[in-house]
């Protein structure tokens, strides 16, 4: 007698996609290898937006053979902020829906920060300990192999720093890395962070060497995560999604006016007034609602008064690195030409949007390579996010050539095209350019 096999519908926790290395490369932006790396990288951004709005950013960075720490002076990680990232069953962000220049609006930095530790150490159990002048948290990861889900606990102790965010996350595989030359690659992304913020210091231990990157312009300021945003920064399709985060997340209740008192030059109740009245829909969010989703034709309208009675910011407004300072960065570098220093800034408008270009190149006498330090809004992405290769090969600079050169990137609406913000979307005409400049800049090579 034939037997049949009656197949059962087996489930399988989608949360447990993020806790397999291929769903964490994609996630984090980078093979495995290059995992301590990006991590770092995202605490000191984190660390930077923590800070500036409150006081010039001091960093320090740990790096040993079996765990790395990343410690700074800010305010402190807020509690709902940490608690709200173990869930992996949604993302949260204070970032995502604004179009702003930030250093990342994807929030998911602390979701891989707790599960990479997990994986890179082959499923074993772990502890990330973050600690805050409110609480010292330990965050316990481990996985339920039969239920096939991963499992997050936090514990609570007595904090024991009176200021700021201390991260510290065990990582065995950092011996391996560090033997392998990764000492270096550590450095440069340190180094890039020096480039890209002049307001900040940071100090740095790899194993029993250390340094330090001095601020050279304490009061150094930007176009701040705290600022209210234009409401020409965004695209129609842009503002309808940030209307619709506010009702995904309770605030139904808010009214017209109180929604646009949050963009730049809005703040006037009377423009408050005049901009509902002309875009007549309505008095509170929740009359944006047709047949349960945003009425475009309605949001439209409200985002052409609100534009009309509003005039967004110049390029200028979003943060200048300038001149300054990345000579006097060039010069801690090394052996310094001084007179072989050229840099060039430019600013520009793409679709409404403001971009702020700089480039900065010199020579050394003691470098046996070229250096480039690529940086997008005042960070340093963990792979090159655009390709240098035509404009190098036009201004006739080798990799063997002793220099350096800096291309810093200021967008009102930095685009990546993976979760890692490694990889960043150029319109072609921003690209030319970019080229055309790196080209000018770097002239000073043909004079030696």
């Amino acid at each position: 007698m034939a037997v049949t096999l009656e197949r059962l519908a087996l489930s399988q926790s989608r949360l447990s996609e993020y806790f397999s290395a291929k769903e964490l490369a994609m996630q984090i932006g980078g093979d495995q290898d290059a995992w301590p790396l990006i991590l770092v990288k995202e605490l000191i951004d984190n660390s930077l937006d923590a800070c500036e709005a409150h006081t010039p950013p001091v960093i320090e960075v740990e790096v040993h053979g079996d765990h790395f720490r990343v410690s700074d002076n800010g305010p402190g990680l807020p509690e709902d902020v940490l608690l709200g990232s173990l869930d992996y069953g949604q993302r949260i962000s204070t970032k995502a829906a604004y179009v702003s220049p930030t250093r990342g609006r994807l929030g998911n930095a602390l979701k891989v920060l707790w599960a990479a530790p997990f994986v890179a150490h082959g499923g074993e159990p772990i502890a990330i300990v973050v600690d805050t002048p409110v609480q010292r948290h330990a965050i316990h990861v481990g996985y339920d192999a039969i239920r096939q889900t991963p499992t997050i606990t936090c514990t609570q102790e007595p904090p024991t720093v009176k200021i700021g965010t201390s991260v510290m996350v065990p990582y065995p595989a950092l011996a391996s890395l560090l033997a392998e030359g990764g000492d270096r690659e550590f450095l440069r992304i340190f180094s890039a962070f020096a480039a890209a913020n002049p307001h900040a210091t940071l100090r740095w231990r790899i194993g029993a060497e250390q340094g330090e990157h001095t601020a050279t312009t304490p009061d150094w300021r930007k176009w701040s995560v705290t600022k209210p945003t234009p409401v020409q920064w965004y695209t129609p399709d842009q503002f309808s999604a940030y209307i619709a985060a506010h009702l995904a997340n309770g605030h139904e209740a808010l009214t017209l006016r109180q929604f646009v008192a949050q963009f730049a030059g809005l703040s006037s109740t009377i423009k408050q007034k005049d901009v509902v009245a002309t875009a007549k829909t309505g008095t509170t969010l929740v009359d944006l609602l047709k047949d349960g989703k945003i009425d475009g034709a309605a949001a439209y309208r409200l985002y052409t008064a609100m534009s009309a009675a509003s005039t967004p910011p110049k390029p200028m407004a979003l943060g200048i690195i300038g001149k300054e300072h990345l000579k006097a960065w060039m010069e801690s570098r090394g052996t310094f030409i001084d007179f072989s220093f050229a840099y060039r800034k430019a600013t520009m408008e793409l679709a409404g949007k403001p971009v702020v270009r700089e480039v900065a190149f010199g020579l050394f006498r003691d470098f046996e390579r070229l250096e480039t330090v690529e940086l997008v809004n005042w960070s340093a992405p963990g792979i090159p996010p655009f390709s240098l290769r035509y404009a190098l090969e036009a201004a006739d600079i080798g990799h063997r050539d002793p220099a350096a050169l800096v291309i810093s990137l200021a967008m009102a609406d930095a685009r990546f095209s993976d979760h890692g913000k490694a990889r960043l979307e150029l319109p072609g005409d921003l690209l030319v350019k970019l080229h055309e400049m790196i080209v000018a800049t770097a002239k000073i090579w043909t004079k030696f």
